[in-house]
């Protein structure tokens, strides 16, 4: 166990954070399909709510998230 927290130290992480608006069906959708360890992939902070001036006739949502992923360093690499 000792052996993959070592491992596990010199991965990259880069996260974004996006903001978002639109069909409230596809927007949660399109989030189940964002978190995946096996994308090394994660949501790591999610705000979602229901658009309730919108005009259009299906739900809105309104999101915010922030998405890391993990990299492997390159070959060669020193932490």
């Amino acid at each position: 166990a000792a052996d993959s927290k070592t491992n596990a130290a010199v991965y990259r992480e880069v996260a974004v954070e996006v903001r978002l608006r639109g069909d409230q069906t596809t927007l949660l959708g399109w989030l189940a399909t964002l978190q995946s360890p096996e994308k090394f992939q994660a949501i790591k902070q999610l705000e979602l709510e229901i658009d309730a001036k919108a005009k259009e006739k299906t739900p809105q949502a309104l999101c915010n998230l922030v998405l890391a992923r993990w990299f492997k360093p390159e070959a060669g690499f020193q932490p």
